[in-house]
């Protein structure tokens, strides 16, 4: 015989999951913002010493 899941187990689990995947989203977003900037840092670095160069 199988066991039934309460429904507010299931709605609990639900929302529980979405809250994970909102977590992970976050997360995720956070992390591409840090490598954006960190790669707009290293460009800009990069470009720096050049301008050096071309004008003395």
């Amino acid at each position: 015989m199988q066991e039934s899941i309460h429904p507010i187990q299931r709605i609990l689990g639900l929302l529980g999951m979405v809250l994970m995947m909102k977590g992970c989203l976050y997360a995720f977003d956070r992390e591409m913002e840090i490598q954006e900037e960190l790669g707009r840092q290293y460009y800009q670095e990069s470009i720096r010493p050049q301008q050096g160069e071309l004008n003395p």
